[in-house]
């Protein structure tokens, strides 16, 4: 422990006595032999002597005998027993509180393992509270630290701390000195400038403390420092210390994809290995060695291909490939041609014009891939984006996406992936499990994953990716870099040679279920607090889609110009600006969103900053008096289509929860709420016998026949008939791809929780499961009720979470 709680004692009664059986009537047996330790704190845990009835426990030398030094004896104890003996014991002392000189009589009560009838026995101990001996503070444990050359990786002075045992007080670690001879390339600094071996450096003037490696420094090379804990400015922590290693990598991306169609040639990508050298060892690159190939099914990898004749020569793994020259082998030259699908390794040993060497891999897949390329300060998290991988995935394969798996998890000496990042609830990412784009049930979300950096680590990682459809398949390469090598943006450097301040400012919103404008002048107020400038653009990580959505110039429950990307910027002044963006929590959420952002003055300097939105839900509708509390489960849905013009109720204040929802009432509700009429400018007449032009559901059910929402052939409509819930779900997916929104393709599998699936008409099947999956139906009581009819409450709370999906 590095706190210490002066002496709590003997046992959280409360805590042990609600976990125990009712006790029946005691029989003493003060021979028995119950507890064999006990302690308190910092205390060392005090054995029992051959006198079990009576011993000592002993306290801090910073308690003294005056009664006024009271120890309180309600919780912090450590105790154990013989459990192959003993079920359950409580220990309760005779008073709750005691001081030094003062002796204490503890009564056990317990109940013996085997015992079937539940006999409860008790016995009694004596303990006198003595004063103990000083125990020296402790500071002791090794960092293991790794820096890619070319940056710096930090420290902060917590991290030190978390190695000191202050044992006999509860004050936290004063300073730290650290010595040791360095090595050339290795610089330590502190805020203030370089750091002198040796020096004592306190805590409020250290703050990080950076190890960087120059440019010249040597991959592989290593240095061992030892760091001293101080209590006070000139008491240093005797015969105690922690160690320091430093390790300079080579590894700031030496790795790297490259991709080919199958039946397709493929050159290896000579100025992308020219600028990993020049990155790695600070010089050009002069050769290479081809070291291996992992699976030489996929195809071959030639020294020189001609096309036309598609012959060549091998490579082999013998031969120098040089960079330039006349009469040599080049890497220009150098060509695979795919033969199958599939991924092949290639690795490599690369020789800078000075003789240094390091080794890398070209990650070769054969078959479609893509790649994301991504930035994140130092110490900082990034959460990923199901969308934005869909959308990269789409873009190459013109499919959705609807799972990932991690083909390899980084190293765990640069990151983790983590699962729920920052819950109770938060768990490793794995190789095995599925990671789908719009999760339901018990699958897991892609969008809850968090690249977490270790403390310290800059530099590059690649996460790979397999991506799959239904039918289909891509690899993804997400290229994170790390720390002060990681530019954000080609047309945006981040220009900041120092630690990114974090702002403790951060804007606050309140929602009830409605969309949220960002302030620009909220995040202003946040770049004076952070850099003493005016904001200029910012970046934005993206929250889940299960809390809600960022939107771009969203103007009405559909219309929106696109969705907040993470990899764009987002302008005071100019386009796109940052003052068309607003939040839209997912339908039913409550509780805390919080969005990371980058912001950047007009220097490109940067800070980091978070906005913090509460989410709540009223329980009585705003708009309507007969939606009460009885109905709070729909409550935020019909305010919600009410304050987004969607539906005006059925008289003045009245909404009429309970009742059913016409046919032609429900393609006036899709119509509105998708803006179907900015989709044609002329509608044709819909040939419906029951439809005439002045009835006020006209122009939507005209709409929805011209886009293809409406497909039957029958001569009527029948638009005052209650619509069916089936029917209502087959419209409502219709509507959504007519405005090019497309739910996650359903199974059977998703439908397996429901009793009814049997009372779904064949072509409806594929549309209730998507929308299932989707979380937009959960039907109630096991059932799906298809061929009921759908009340307006119903009604409501399906709109609502279609047009809070974010898809």
């Amino acid at each position: 422990m590095k706190k210490y709680r002066f002496l709590s004692v003997f046992i959280a009664l409360a805590l042990v006595v609600a976990m125990l059986p009712t006790f029946a009537a005691a029989a003493n047996t003060s021979g028995d032999q119950i507890l064999t330790s006990f302690g308190v704190d910092h205390t060392s845990i005090v054995k029992l002597d051959e006198d079990t009835t009576r011993f000592s426990l002993p306290v801090l030398p910073s308690y003294t005998t005056s009664t006024s030094k009271s120890i309180s004896l309600v919780d912090g104890v450590t105790r154990t027993y013989d459990t192959t003996k003993y079920k359950s014991v409580v220990i309760t002392p005779s008073t709750s509180s005691s001081y030094i000189g003062k002796s204490v009589t503890l009564t056990v009560s317990y109940q013996k393992v085997g015992d079937s009838s539940g006999n409860t026995f008790t016995t009694s101990y004596t303990v006198n509270i003595v004063q103990g001996d000083d125990e020296p503070a402790d500071f002791s444990g090794t960092i293991d630290l790794k820096v890619p050359i070319g940056t710096a990786a930090s420290l902060t002075f917590d991290e030190f701390n978390d190695f000191f045992d202050a044992r006999s007080s509860s004050a936290d670690l004063y300073g730290i000195a650290i010595n040791g001879s360095s090595i050339a390339g290795i610089t330590l600094k502190t805020a203030s400038g370089n750091y002198t071996m040796g020096k004592m450096v306190s805590a409020a003037n250290i703050k990080n403390l950076a190890v960087s490696a120059a440019i010249d420094a040597k991959p592989g090379s290593e240095v061992t420092f030892t760091v001293t804990g101080y209590t006070a400015a000139s008491k240093p922590i005797e015969n105690s210390s922690v160690t320091l290693n430093v390790t300079v990598v080579a590894d700031t991306q030496p790795d790297f994809p490259l991709s080919v169609l199958t039946g397709y040639a493929v050159e290896l990508p000579e100025n992308t290995l020219y600028s990993a050298c020049r990155t790695i060892t600070g010089n050009p690159l002069s050769y290479l060695y081809i070291d291996s190939i992992s699976d030489p099914d996929c195809g071959t990898l030639y020294s020189t291909y001609n096309a036309a004749k598609k012959t060549g020569t091998e490579a082999d793994f013998n031969t120098k490939y040089y960079f330039s020259g006349s009469d040599r082998d080049l890497i220009s030259n150098l060509t695979f041609v795919s033969e199958q699908s599939g991924e092949t390794l290639i690795g490599y040993t690369a020789y800078d014009t000075e003789g240094n060497h390091f080794t890398g891999t070209i990650n070769l897949v054969v078959g479609y891939s893509f790649t994301l390329d991504y930035s994140v300060a130092a110490g900082k998290t990034l959460a990923l984006s199901a969308s934005e991988i869909d959308r990269a995935f789409s873009d190459t394969l013109s499919a959705n996406l609807s799972y990932v798996t991690f083909a390899a998890l980084p190293d765990s000496d640069d990151a983790k992936l983590t699962y729920h990042y920052g819950l109770s609830t938060s768990s490793d990412v794995t190789v095995d499990d599925k990671y789908y784009r719009a999760a339901s049930g018990n699958q897991l979300a892609l969008d809850r994953i968090t690249f977490v950096p270790r403390a310290g680590f800059s530099g590059t990682v690649m996460l790979k990716l397999a991506c799959v459809s239904d039918s289909r398949s891509a690899v993804g390469f997400l290229i994170i870099k790390v720390g002060s090598d990681a530019a954000v943006s080609t047309d945006k450097p981040d220009n900041n040679t120092a630690e990114i301040p974090e702002v403790d400012l951060a804007p606050k919103y309140l929602s009830t279920g409605d969309a949220v404008p960002l302030d620009l002048a909220d995040l202003n107020d946040a770049c004076q607090a952070a850099l003493g400038t005016a904001l200029s653009y910012v970046r934005f990580a993206l929250p889940s889609t299960d809390v809600g959505t960022l939107y771009y110039n969203r103007t009405a429950a559909t219309s929106y110009t696109s969705k907040v990307s993470a990899v764009q910027y987002y302008n005071v002044n100019g386009n796109p600006a940052l003052g068309k963006i607003s939040f839209l929590p997912r339908a039913n959420y409550t509780g805390a969103v919080s969005i990371s952002y980058l912001g950047y003055d007009q220097n490109d300097k940067s800070f980091s900053g978070t906005i913090a939105i509460t989410v709540t839900h009223d329980t009585v509708s705003n708009n309507f008096s007969d939606v009460t509390a009885s109905y709070a489960w729909a409550v935020p849905a019909v305010d919600f289509l009410c304050e987004n013009a969607i539906t005006n109720g059925t008289s003045a204040g009245k909404y009429s929860p309970a009742g059913t929802i016409s046919r032609g009432d429900y393609l006036l509700m899709l119509y509105r709420a998708c803006n179907l009429s900015a989709l044609q400018s002329t509608i044709a007449a819909p040939g419906y016998t029951d439809v005439k032009d002045t009835d006020y559901y006209y122009t939507a059910i005209a709409a929805g026949k011209a886009l293809n929402i409406l497909t039957d052939t029958a001569a009527a409509f029948r638009p005052t008939e209650a619509i069916t819930r089936e029917d209502a779900m087959v419209y409502s997916q219709r509507a959504l791809a007519a405005i090019g929104l497309t739910l996650p393709t359903g199974t059977a599998e998703d439908l397996s929780a429901f009793s009814d699936v049997s009372e779904i008409s064949p072509d409806a099947v594929g549309v209730i499961a998507s929308l299932v999956k989707a979380g937009v139906i959960n039907g109630a009581s096991g059932k799906i009720s298809p061929q009921s009819t759908m009340t307006r409450a119903e009604m409501a709370v399906v709109l609502y979470r279609i047009l809070t999906l974010g898809i």
